[in-house]
This record gives C-alpha cells, structure tokens and sequence, in this order.
C-alpha cells in the first residue's frame, strides 16, 4: 500500500496522492494531487506522473496502479 516513504518521496516531486470518494459514493478512489507549486494543477502533476512513470519511474508505475485499480469495480455476485 501506499505508504509515508511513498508520499514523501512524490511530495519532493511536487505531487502526491489522496484518497477521495465521489458524490457520496463509499468506494474510495486515489487521486493525483499537487504538493507545492511545482505544478499548477492536478491535471498537470498527473501528466508528470504519466511521463515518469513511462520512462520506468517505479514509484510512479506504482501510483497510477492504485489510481487505475481504485476506479476498478468488481460487480457483487448475483448482480448483473
């Protein structure tokens, strides 16, 4: 999991992440979020996470699995 030696070493990078839920819902998600002024939005750490994580960053390969594996969801059994 991600844990404090992961944050601090992403906050140096400028970034970090955040667990988040969406408009009530109870499943929580991970998000990318600035930490600093490095980067002037979300947005733009993300695409700074996406290009290390591209050149083999494993820290940041690491960081967008929880962000993708979050957003996943495993229906329950006996729903369709």
């Amino acid at each position: 999991m991600w844990d404090s030696t992961h944050q601090a070493r992403a906050n140096e990078e400028g970034w970090g992440l955040v667990t988040t839920f969406e408009n009530g819902d109870t499943h929580p998600v991970w998000d990318i979020v600035i930490h600093g002024k490095k980067f002037p939005t979300a947005q733009t750490a993300s695409l700074a996470v996406i290009e290390a994580a591209k050149r083999g960053g494993a820290i940041h390969q690491y960081a967008l699995k929880l962000v993708t594996q979050s957003r996943i969801r495993v229906p329950k059994k006996g729903k369709k």
